[in-house]
């Protein structure tokens, strides 16, 4: 797994790569991990993205419990990615989940959690925080 990290400070720098090579292990496998490449810019944004190519935004002001739920949250998303139930046609901006289609046709953020793959992340990111508070705390 290689990670490119901007704007973080050392303490976020390194749990981000401990924290997502966990999770990336326990979600899709420890072998196929290697092949990942994840970026990660911490931010003055006040809101975070995933474009389907594992960059991620994260605000500079998460507490650590909100940054460790987010990369828990963003990990699912790239086993998602990876294993094709999730995928997104660049140019329209929509979705594919399972082989729907769902073009995102609001930016709220109501909206957008009802979405499948987002039910999933945060269904998922509840059970990984739990694990990891038990393993790597």
């Amino acid at each position: 797994m290689k990670f490119h990290i901007t704007n973080a400070k050392p303490k976020n720098r390194t749990r981000v790569k401990i924290l997502t090579k966990w999770a990336l292990k326990y979600l899709i496998g420890e072998r196929r991990c290697k092949n990942i490449k994840v970026s990660i810019n911490f931010c003055t944004l006040d809101h975070k993205r995933d474009d389907g190519r594992c960059t991620w935004d994260f605000n500079k002001t998460l507490s650590k419990k909100e940054l460790d739920k987010s990369i828990l949250h963003e990990c699912v998303h790239v086993m998602q990615f990876y294993s094709g139930k999730l995928s997104q046609d660049i140019r329209s901006g929509e979705f594919r989940w399972n082989g729907k289609i769902f073009p995102i046709k609001s930016n709220t953020y109501d909206a957008y959690k009802k979405l499948p793959w987002e039910k999933e992340a945060y269904t998922y990111q509840k059970i990984l925080y739990k694990k990891m508070k038990k393993e790597l705390q």
